[in-house]
This record gives C-alpha cells, structure tokens and sequence, in this order.
C-alpha cells in the first residue's frame, strides 16, 4: 500500500503547535518539537535550572486501530504527542499527566481517552531509568475520542 498522508498529517501538527503556543509557558523549538515549563519539579537532578520543572513535546503521526460506532473497524492517522521522565513519583506523575491534559484542553484539543490508559489518556513504557509517556490528539475529532481497551 503506498498512501501518502503527510500533507494532512503536517497540517494537524501545524493546528496543534499553533494552538498550543497560544498558552502561556510554550515555546517552539523546533518545527514539530515544544517546550512547556510545568508547576512540577520534572527533572530533579538536572544541573540546568530551566529543566528542573520542563518538559519536551515531540509531535508526530502514529496510526490507531480501534472501533468507531457508525463506521466499524478502522485505522486512522492520529497526532502523537511523546514525553520522556525520569524517575518520577507516582503521586506527582498522574498530577502532572492530569496537568499536561488540562492544558491541551485549554486551547481545545481533546485527546484520545481509554479508561485503562494510564491518567485515561496516556501510553506508558517504561524503561531501564526512564518513562515514555504517548497522548494522542486528532483536530478531525474536536471532542476527543473514548475507546475502552485501545491504547495498550
């Protein structure tokens, strides 16, 4: 199969990106990369004091297979938006998840939610001293989207 869906994809991300640059404490690093200062210490050990409370968004397309009603099984191209962390506390992690959520609401961007995804929105691998944390948004659903059992 050859489709090529990057021009749709690249103006998602650009909706995105311009939306959340809207809000106060984001800034553009790079054309699908961001930055955010959070109210939470995210970085601990970090010798830069700037880091100690940010986080770095990478803003990519990923494909989601799940069940919609009224049009049955499906593959859509949804925005993938990638955090790492490490070692964070269990407590202060959902706050800054729920956080993270929040913000992106602000500017009206809904994401995917799964009430078994970790915070109901988030995939969660973790690995060998750090955690990387997936949300997914798509502009084509304004209202997010709720799926049970999607995001493994």
């Amino acid at each position: 199969m050859k489709i090529n869906i990057a021009q749709e994809t690249d103006e998602d991300i650009q909706k995105i990106v311009e939306r959340l640059l809207t809000l106060e404490g984001f800034k553009k690093i790079d054309e699908w990369y961001l930055e955010v200062n959070t109210p939470f210490i995210t970085y601990p050990d970090s010798k830069n004091e700037g880091w100690k409370t940010r986080i770095g968004f990478c803003l990519y397309p990923e494909l989601l297979s799940y069940y919609e009603e009224g049009v049955g099984d499906c593959t859509i191209p949804w925005i993938c938006c990638r955090f790492e962390l490490e070692g964070m506390q269990e407590k202060l992690e959902y706050d800054l998840l729920k956080w993270i959520v929040s913000k992106f609401k602000e500017c009206l961007i809904f994401p995917f939610m799964d009430e078994d995804a970790t915070a109901y929105h988030f995939n969660k691998e973790s690995r060998k001293g750090y955690t990387i944390y997936k949300m997914y948004v798509n502009p084509d659903y304004p209202e997010g989207y709720w799926e049970n059992h999607a995001l493994g």
